[in-house]
């Protein structure tokens, strides 16, 4: 994606939003995250996430693509060869093959999923808190 892409998605994203209060208020919010909130109820974590992905997922895709991993680089390998083999690694760990269905909780953009789908053959059901 091109600046120019990255620049009309986060208009779509953020159509009618007012951004600065949106991160002014997660600011707010990771402030008040304190051991005493979350053990009292007074900080939600949930809405936490669902909010940081609302208001930097796009980002996070134009810079990091459609994985949204990190995996170990080993020498001479480029970024994203280090995430296909982390990825085909997960496929032969959990040892997925043709016709399984997989379920993937916190899938955001479902990234690493799509390969397995490719590769292994197998059905996934992706599950996240947001609508990225």
């Amino acid at each position: 994606m091109d600046i120019g892409s990255l620049s009309k998605k986060l208009k779509d994203v953020y159509r009618g939003s007012d951004v600065a209060r949106r991160v002014q208020d997660f600011e707010g919010r990771m402030e008040r995250a304190t051991p005493e909130a979350v053990d009292s109820g007074g900080y939600d974590h949930a809405q936490s996430v669902k909010d940081y992905y609302d208001l930097y997922g796009e980002l996070m895709v134009w810079g990091w693509g459609e994985s949204l991993h990190f995996a170990p680089l080993a020498p001479h390998e480029t970024p994203e060869d280090s995430k296909i083999r982390h990825q085909r690694l997960m496929i032969d760990k959990l040892d997925l093959r043709q016709g399984m269905t997989v379920v993937d909780v916190g899938c955001g953009i479902g990234g690493p999923m799509r390969r397995v789908v490719r590769e292994a053959g197998v059905q996934v059901v992706g599950i996240n808190i947001n609508e990225i």
